[in-house]
């Protein structure tokens, strides 16, 4: 018999721990600490009164992280990951939690569901389907290491730039399209950044990403999140060539590259390509429609 309680309802290091049981073997290493733990849950804002906990006759059996936040009017809830152990995989228990969470969902009065899974997970995405999820795109992670040419990226004509914070982006429509959790706003608003590109007139691109430092002070890499772009200008190309080389640093060797960047923005994904990033990964984005 499968019991499942809520994640608040378990210690952290039990928790932690069925985490790792859940995920041995995994096709990354998801290996946690209870550190990275309850870092990640406060930064993705995943919830343990949302989260659960599974156990088939005492033993542990299953995780699944979720999270829910407003976003476009819509309550929207986030699978931060599902993961089932080993002794207990191909029994339904990835169907039973999916069951449980959707319930949750809809308890908690959640409009919209999102998750990601890697594209050759082919186990994961056939479950998520049959719980009525769909795949609306491909998301990359593209990496280029080192210095960049000297002529990254060159636009052939000059902008305006201006850098805030990350949440600045949170009432901008230009990023009003649906993306993946971790590369909106809400999840950046602790270290992210948000450069906002515009000529005399109106404003092109605006770019989400940040910057991490090694103990130096340097800059170790930078990451780029979520691209929004004005199609309706005739200076969309060049308006995004010159936000990728300010944020992007052509001169610094540092490593370069983008998480969960959908393959859908065909613009910025072939001049990334252009310039030498090359595939890491590959997942899916999917969503389900509570309402």
């Amino acid at each position: 018999m499968l019991t499942v309680k809520k994640l608040s309802e378990v210690s952290l290091k039990d928790a932690v721990d069925l985490w790792n049981l859940s995920f041995e073997g995994y096709f990354t290493d998801a290996t946690t600490t209870i550190r990275q733990f309850i870092d990640r849950m406060a930064a993705e804002e995943l919830s343990p009164e949302l989260s659960l906990a599974a156990w088939m006759e005492g033993e542990p059996a299953g995780i699944v992280l979720n999270g829910i936040r407003t976003v476009n009017g819509k309550t929207t809830a986030w699978n931060g990951g599902t993961g089932i152990a080993v002794k207990f995989r191909g029994q339904g228990i990835g169907k039973q939690l999916m069951n449980h969470t959707i319930r949750l969902y809809l308890k908690h009065g959640v409009n919209l569901a999102s998750l990601e899974a890697l594209s050759n997970n082919n186990h994961a995405i056939k479950l998520y389907e049959r719980a009525g999820y769909t795949v609306k795109d491909q998301l990359l992670f593209l990496q280029k290491d080192g210095q960049l040419s000297d002529h990254a990226f060159q636009a052939d004509k000059e902008f305006h730039i201006e850098k805030s914070p990350a949440a600045h982006a949170r009432h901008l429509k230009i990023l009003d399209q649906q993306v993946p959790w971790q590369t909106q706003w809400a999840s950046l608003r602790k270290d992210g950044e948000l450069a906002s590109i515009s000529n005399d007139q109106e404003t092109l691109a605006h770019v989400l990403y940040k910057r991490a430092f090694n103990e130096a002070g340097e800059t170790s890499r930078i990451m780029l999140f979520h691209a929004g772009i004005n199609e309706e200008s005739n200076d969309t190309e060049a308006a995004i060539r010159f936000a990728l080389r300010e944020i992007f640093e052509p001169s610094v060797s540092c490593t370069r590259m983008t998480f969960n960047f959908p393959k859908s923005n065909h613009l910025v994904v072939r001049l990334l390509e252009e310039e030498g990033f090359q595939s890491l990964t590959e997942q899916v984005y999917m969503e389900k429609v509570m309402d």
